[in-house]
């Protein structure tokens, strides 16, 4: 590959992973706190932070065979990113139609904005896994990251403060939505700038679901699907819950609400450098040890107080953890999975993560339902279960897969 075409492609990526930061961050991120205004209950939220979720990841595994069949990985990405920024259509139309339908309008379009985001990711990792050096790419991702989360954080506030100023309206989440399509529609035009390597494929390298299932417990990378899978079971708990909890239960405003994500966000993508740098020193399994630990007592610290000041601390603390899972996760599918098998195996992990997910946020449901029965607070029943599903995974799990990463010493 020609160097200079490599560095240009890489200075697209970050303006893209910018402009897809003002998509989320006004748009994406707006749709639960929209549903939960709206009135949603346990069940609705459940089905919107889950469904689209794991039919996303379905339309992965669907990508990932277009992928092997096709061989032009930039124009799938590059087409998806601007199918995904005209799906904010019927989510703005959405907000105007009251009641269930449109709420069934807004979980149909968001289930439509992930699917055309989950078909770009296998051709998109497949891409940028050839693009960026092996032994630096914790410090690269972890730098890409920090500018993504940065425009998250200001798109999400300036949100939160938009919608202050507009009462919460419809007109006012519209319009939120339609700076978010724009947003992904320039991320797209970012993309098409990159530089796609070759991609040379075997029939070797192609492999059905019910194979990989057959071979995931002899290899590291299936038991370490098996891991992140089992740990987004425990999250599913109480993770589509958190922002209902403090909209409907604490009566936080909308800049409340927006602060407390942005400290999270802060956090995330600002440590994101450090755990990237430590990954490429010390390795990712060890990089991912502390990030699911940590994560797994998220939920014990959420019971202690409601105060404002203690959850943005929190949210902290909730940032930094899941940057070092999020960025050690991401390098160890880089680093065990082969280029040509690297979008089949993204699309095969996501799947059982989202499944995992789903099933945990339905049985939140319906704990968080049956709680009042047995005279305990939902949420409350709700944190504590999802700490115990959290942490099994670790205690259990986490062993059975190795570092493949040839790391330098520590010291």
């Amino acid at each position: 590959m020609h160097k200079g075409a490599v560095r240009s492609s890489l200075r697209y990526s970050i303006a893209d992973g910018v402009a897809w930061s003002v998509m989320h961050g006004a748009g994406e991120r707006y749709i639960t706190p929209f549903l939960i205004l709206a009135g949603s209950g346990l069940w609705g939220l459940a089905a919107v932070g889950a469904i689209p979720v794991f039919a996303g990841a379905a339309v992965q595994c669907v990508a990932a065979g277009v992928t092997d069949a096709v061989g032009r990985r930039k124009s799938m990405f590059v087409w998806g990113s601007a199918a995904q920024a005209l799906m904010f259509a019927p989510a703005i139309a959405a907000v105007f139609v009251p009641g269930a339908g449109g709420y069934a309008l807004m979980l149909l379009a968001y289930a439509l904005l992930l699917g055309f985001h989950n078909f770009c990711i296998p051709p998109w990792n497949s891409v940028m896994g050839d693009l960026v050096p092996p032994r630096s790419r914790g410090r690269w991702f972890g730098m890409r990251n920090l500018l993504i989360g940065a425009g998250i954080a200001a798109a999400f506030l300036g949100g939160g403060a938009w919608l202050r100023w507009g009462g919460s309206r419809p007109a006012a989440f519209a319009a939120l939505f339609a700076v978010a399509a724009v947003a992904r529609l320039v991320s797209a035009g970012c993309l098409a700038g990159m530089f796609e390597p070759s991609y040379r494929r075997h029939a070797s390298d192609r492999f059905t679901l019910a194979e990989f299932v057959r071979r995931a417990p002899k290899g590291n990378f299936g038991r370490f699907v098996a891991y992140v899978a089992a740990l987004h079971l425990g999250v599913g708990f109480a993770g589509p819950f958190f922002w209902w909890y403090m909209l409907a239960e604490l009566k936080f405003s909308a800049m409340q609400f927006a602060w407390l994500g942005v400290a999270h966000l802060a956090f995330h993508f600002g440590s994101q450098p450090l755990w990237g740098r430590l990954a490429d020193r010390i390795g990712n399994k060890i990089v991912l040890a502390i990030g699911g630990f940590g994560i797994a007592g998220i939920p014990l610290l959420w019971l202690v107080s409601d105060d404002f000041t203690y959850l943005m601390a929190i949210q902290a603390y909730d940032g930094v953890v899941w940057a070092a899972f999020v960025i050690a996760a991401g390098n160890y599918l880089f680093d065990t999975c082969t280029a040509p098998k690297r979008a089949r195996c993204t699309a095969y992990m996501n799947l059982f993560v989202a499944a995992g997910a789903l099933a945990g946020a339905f049985a939140g449901a319906a704990l968080g339902s049956l709680a009042p029965r047995w005279g305990v607070a939902p949420f409350t029943l709700l944190l504590a279960v999802s700490a115990a599903g959290r942490l099994l995974p670790n205690l259990l799990l986490l062993r059975t897969f190795d570092e493949v990463r040839v790391v330098r010493s520590p010291a």
